[in-house]
C-alpha cells in the first residue's frame, strides 16, 4: 500500500557516465526564470511588443556516473519515503552495467520508476530491449542527439504518469478498504443474525430449533456409529409458575438466568445445553452412558434443589423433573423394531389371513399424539409412531378393495398402569408425593384430566363396528384436545 502524503512527485534520476550531459539536463529542467525575463526584455527592445514572461517547468535533478551509484540513489530515495518519478539512464556506462543492466536492477527496487533510455547507439535492438525488460508501459527512448523540447516533454510527460498512477492506486486502495470495511460489517451482521436465529434471548443458550438440529446430528451419528453413546435430559423447573404469578415475569426471568448459569457450571464443555421455551431445559451429553448421565441427571437435580432464589424480600425454593433418554443404535434399533417392525408384520400377516378368508374385516392400528407432534427430547419415539400412521394410510388406501379397514387411534396421556409406573418414578426421584406428578400431567391437558382406558376402548369398538364401513385409512387422535389434526 502507498505511505501517506502528498502524491506530486518532480524528481528525476539521471545516470549517465559523461558530466557534460548531466549539466545539459540540470541547464534544460532547472532553468530559473531570469533567462526568460532577460530574452523578453531584448524582444521589446528590437520589436517594441511587450512580451509575455514565460517560466519552463522545473524538476529536482539528482546524478549518477554509474548504474551502480544510480541503483544505491534509488534505494536511498525510497528509504526515505521520497522516490524517484522517473529516470534518465544511458545505454552505455563503461566500465560499469550497461544501461539494460541498470535499468533491470532498478525495476527490481522500484517498479513503479518511469525510465527513459537516452543514447545514441544501442548493443540491442529496441525490440529486443522492451521485450527484455518488460514494463513497455514504464519505459520511452529518446535518441541523442535530443532537442531541448523533447527532454521537457519527456520529463513532464513521465512525472505526470508516475503521479496520475499514485492516485488511481490510492482511489483504487480507498475503495478496496471501502469494501473491505462493508464486507465486514455485512459479515458481523450475518453473525448476529444467525446468533439471533439460534439463541434463546434471555438466557443466552441456543434455542430450541437449533438443540433439534444437533439432536438431528447426534442420531444421525449414533445410527451409523455402532459404538456412539449419548444421551438427552430434558429438565422441567418446578414451582415456575407460581414465581411468575406470585412475583411477576421480572422475577421469572431472573430466576431463567440465574438457572442457566447453574447449569451451566455443571456440564461439560462438550455437552450442548439448551432453552426449550418456558421453563424447560435440554440437555445434550456427548459420549455418556445410561449410568453415567443418570449420575448427572442426579447431580443437577440436587443442585436446583439445594438453590435458593432470592427475589426482594423473599427467598424461594426451586426443584426441577429431569427425563433421561439413551441414544445408542441399539435403543434406535429396538424403538423400531417394536413400534414400526412389529406392527409392519402383523399388519402383513394379518391382512394376508383376511385375504384368504375373503371375508374382508377390520384393523385398528396404536399411534401416539407423539407421532403428531416431533418432540426433540424423544425424536426416535415420535418418528416410530409418525411412521404408524403412515402404515395405516398406506395399508388403509391399499387393502380397502379387499373391503378391509385399516385405521388408526393416536392417545395422549391415558391413566393406565403404565402412569402408575411413571407416577411413582418421578416420586422417587423429584421427592414428589404419590399422585402429584400423574395429578400434574393431568392437569395440563385442556379437557382437565388424562383420558381412561374405556374411552380409549370405546373408539375401537366405534371403529370396529358396521358403523364405520366408509371410514378408511383414517387415524384419530383421542388427547383431551392437546393436538388437533
Amino acid at each position: 500500500m502507498d505511505s501517506p502524503g502528498p502524491v506530486t512527485n518532480r524528481r528525476i534520476l539521471v545516470i549517465d557516465d559523461n558530466v557534460q550531459i548531466h549539466e545539459d539536463f540540470r541547464k534544460i529542467l532547472t532553468a530559473s526564470d531570469n533567462g526568460d525575463v532577460d530574452l523578453a526584455a531584448a524582444e521589446r527592445a528590437l520589436f517594441g511588443d511587450p512580451a509575455t514572461t514565460r517560466s519552463r517547468p522545473s524538476f529536482e535533478l539528482d546524478f549518477a556516473l554509474q548504474g551502480e551509484e544510480g541503483l544505491e540513489r534509488v534505494r536511498t530515495a525510497l528509504a526515505a519515503g521520497r522516490p524517484y518519478a522517473m529516470a534518465f539512464v544511458d545505454m552505455r556506462m563503461p566500465p560499469g552495467w550497461d544501461g539494460l543492466e541498470t535499468i533491470g536492477r532498478l525495476w527490481d527496487v522500484d517498479p513503479d520508476l518511469q525510465v527513459a533510455i537516452c543514447s545514441a547507439h544501442s548493443d540491442y535492438d529496441w525490440m529486443d530491449v522492451i521485450a527484455r525488460l518488460g514494463h513497455a508501459d514504464k519505459l520511452l527512448i529518446i535518441k541523442k542527439p535530443f532537442e531541448i523540447i523533447e527532454i521537457i516533454q519527456c520529463a513532464s510527460a513521465l512525472t505526470r504518469k508516475w503521479q496520475n498512477e499514485r492516485i488511481l492506486r490510492r482511489q483504487v486502495q480507498t475503495l478496496e478498504q471501502a469494501v473491505s470495511t462493508h464486507t465486514e460489517g455485512l459479515d458481523i451482521a450475518n453473525r448476529k443474525l444467525r446468533h439471533v436465529a439460534t439463541h434463546d434471548a434471555l438466557t443466552g443458550l441456543i434455542n430450541r430449533r437449533e438443540f433439534e438440529n444437533r439432536l438431528t446430528a447426534a442420531v444421525e451419528n449414533v445410527r451409523h456409529d455402532s459404538g456412539s453413546r449419548q444421551a438427552l435430559l430434558y429438565l422441567d423447573l418446578d414451582q415456575f409458575k407460581l414465581i411468575n404469578d406470585t412475583c411477576g415475569h421480572p422475577a421469572g426471568d431472573q430466576l431463567l438466568r440465574q438457572i442457566t448459569g447453574l447449569l451451566q457450571s455443571r456440564v461439560r464443555n462438550g455437552d450442548t445445553l439448551a432453552r426449550l421455551g418456558g421453563d424447560e431445559f435440554g440437555i445434550l451429553l456427548a459420549s455418556c452412558s445410561l449410568d453415567q448421565a443418570l449420575r448427572v441427571a442426579e447431580q443437577l437435580r440436587q443442585a436446583i434443589r439445594d438453590y435458593r432464589f432470592i427475589w426482594q424480600d423473599g427467598v424461594l425454593e426451586v426443584g426441577a423433573s429431569i427425563g433421561i433418554v439413551e441414544i445408542t443404535r441399539e435403543s434406535y434399533r429396538r424403538v423400531y423394531a417394536v413400534n414400526v417392525e412389529g406392527l409392519l408384520f402383523t399388519l402383513q400377516a394379518v391382512a394376508k389371513q383376511m385375504i384368504k378368508q375373503g371375508r374382508g374385516g377390520k384393523i385398528i392400528n396404536f399411534a401416539s399424539q407423539a407421532g403428531r407432534r416431533g418432540e426433540p427430547l424423544v425424536a426416535i419415539y415420535c418418528s416410530s409412531k409418525a411412521a404408524v400412521i403412515s402404515l395405516t394410510q398406506s395399508a388403509g388406501l391399499n387393502l380397502i378393495k379387499h373391503r378391509i379397514n385399516v385405521n388408526g387411534i393416536a392417545p395422549g396421556v391415558v391413566d393406565n398402569e403404565h402412569w402408575e409406573h411413571v407416577d411413582a418414578m418421578f416420586a422417587k426421584y423429584e421427592n414428589l408425593k404419590p399422585g402429584e406428578k400423574k395429578r400434574i400431567v393431568g392437569a395440563s391437558v385442556p379437557f382437565g384430566r388424562m383420558a381412561r382406558p374405556d374411552e380409549i376402548g370405546g373408539l375401537a369398538t366405534f371403529l370396529a363396528s358396521e358403523d364405520a364401513e366408509y371410514i378408511v385409512a383414517q387415524t384419530y387422535n383421542i388427547d383431551g384436545g392437546n393436538w388437533m389434526s
